[in-house]
């Protein structure tokens, strides 16, 4: 019999049971092992939210010296921009340092 299929009829209905129980099990310890690796994960690369968020200014200054450089056509007149941009804080700064205040 080379087209015969295997029925499921032909299985009993002990082995069915017996196989739903079996993946039940299976996808319990499955998921059981999942979460534990998560949290040995997360154990192991603890973050420190000092760190991360130095990161992400570090990241947000490039983007943004990397928009300067596609606006201005190269790179070396995006990081002149920048640093004009930078000395006029500076000097606007020390102008409002210098004036006394009420």
């Amino acid at each position: 019999m080379v087209d015969a299929r295997f029925e499921t009829e032909d299985r009993t209905a002990a082995l069915i049971r017996a196989e739903q129980l079996d993946l039940k099990e299976t996808q319990a310890d499955v998921r059981e092992a999942y979460q534990r690796g998560r949290k040995d994960e997360r154990a192991r690369r603890r973050r420190h939210p000092i760190g991360m968020t130095l990161l992400f200014v570090a990241a947000a200054c490039g983007a943004a010296l990397l928009g300067l450089a596609a606006i201005n056509g190269s790179f070396s007149a995006g990081g002149s921009v920048a640093d004009q941009s930078l000395q006029d804080a500076g000097k606007a700064a020390q102008a409002r340092a210098a004036s006394p205040s009420k």
